[in-house]
């Protein structure tokens, strides 16, 4: 099964895989982020790596471009759906599309200043306009001095991340038992996909066609 596995995903660029036991390595996890409570019954972690060359730009500036969200105080896109808690993925094509805006009718830090008041990382300046007010420097200085107390076991603080209200979700909205796995997929499906993807420029090894942050 591995060597299918792998087989099926260096069709995309991939170049390394590896399988990560979810008993190991996640004893440190987050509450909610431990494979099993997405996956009940997930005994592997298949982990995979793409290139990402040097040159390319923060997905940031093109979800914003894009309208998905706006800057908010603490520098990352704030969506209306989420809040800041998404991740980006971008695809470049040859095809014309008509683009979409910036959102001018959503700023979600108008009235808030939640994470210029978190204490003690101090790095957002609340009388500044988004995302002027961020600065990158005390945010970097403080989540040293985490990695440094917990022997590096912590390495990002999340402050802003979770204390952030805008797109606040209360419970999961989600089952992955929703979907099929890639491994579920019959041939047919599996070549229909291939068609969509290589269509797009990003299933050979050479494109740099799929960035994300």
């Amino acid at each position: 099964m591995r060597k299918e596995v792998e087989n099926f995903l260096m069709k995309f660029g991939v170049f390394k895989v590896g399988i990560a036991d979810p008993e190991q390595g996640f004893k440190m996890a987050f509450e909610g982020c431990h494979p099993r409570d997405v996956m009940r019954n997930c005994n592997s972690v298949i982990v995979f790596a793409l290139h990402v060359g040097l040159d390319y730009y923060t997905t940031l500036e093109y979800a914003y471009e894009a309208g998905l969200g706006v800057y908010g105080r603490q520098s990352l896109i704030i969506t209306r759906e989420y809040g800041p808690r998404v991740n980006f993925g971008v695809v470049l094509t040859n095809a014309y599309m008509k683009p979409d805006k910036p959102l001018k009718d959503f700023n979600p830090c108008k009235e808030c200043n939640t994470c210029a008041k978190l204490r003690p990382v101090k790095a957002v300046n609340e009388k500044k306009t988004p995302p002027t007010g961020f600065n990158r420097k005390r945010c970097l200085n403080f989540i040293d001095k985490i990695r440094q107390k917990t022997e590096r076991r912590i390495k990002l603080c999340g402050y802003c991340y979770n204390h952030c209200p805008a797109g606040e979700v209360k419970e999961r909205t989600f089952n992955i038992g929703r979907w099929k796995t890639l491994i579920d997929l019959d041939e047919k499906e599996k070549g229909n996909l291939l068609k969509i993807l290589k269509h797009q420029g990003i299933d050979q090894p050479g494109r740099r066609g799929l960035i994300k942050l």
